[in-house]
């Protein structure tokens, strides 16, 4: 198994903050979802833009940016890299593919904001 540090060296491209959104977006999809069971991409992908609006409002897209994170294949990236380091597990047929073009972020996070009480 490798350490965060290890991986963050190995791909540079993205920071400490973007690999800790996975955990975070892990626990807020299984709250969601009601489950304690595997989530699949798309429930995840979900998780994390709905906490992602919740901390940060319409600055979240702009925080995602920050932390090298462009597009849904972004996160799909970083779930494998965590995968591959042994820090995540995946069941048999998911693929990187299955975090592709999910959803725009400008669509997700700004055009689909909504100020709420």
């Amino acid at each position: 198994m490798i350490l965060l540090s290890e991986l963050i060296k190995k791909d540079p491209r993205f920071p400490l903050d973007a690999y800790l959104l996975i955990n975070d977006g892990l626990q807020y999809a299984y709250k969601i979802t009601g489950r304690k069971d595997h989530i699949t991409a798309h429930e995840l992908l979900e998780g994390i833009r709905q906490l992602m609006l919740k901390r940060y409002g319409q600055m979240a897209k702009m925080v995602l940016n920050s932390w090298g994170i462009y597009t849904t294949d972004d996160i799909g990236q970083i779930v494998f890299n965590l995968v591959n380091a042994g820090l995540m597990v995946k069941r048999g047929n998911e693929r990187l593919e299955d975090f592709h073009g999910v959803y725009e972020f400008e669509q997700a996070f700004v055009d689909g904001y909504v100020i709420t009480d």
